[in-house]
């Protein structure tokens, strides 16, 4: 979460391009879901900016 906050800092961002359902699970259950950005395919994420 420390490369998350300078990251932010300078206006970038973390990506999680199709992560599995535990990985999806531990997002949810971390309250990361909110924080990181997560799409379905690397083609979404480019889309997104």
């Amino acid at each position: 979460m420390g490369i998350h906050s300078r990251l932010m800092k300078q206006k970038g961002y973390i990506r999680i391009i199709s992560p599995s359902e535990k990985v999806r699970y531990v997002l949810e259950l971390t309250k990361l879901r909110s924080l990181l950005q997560v799409f379905p395919t690397l083609e979404q994420a480019l889309q997104a900016g």
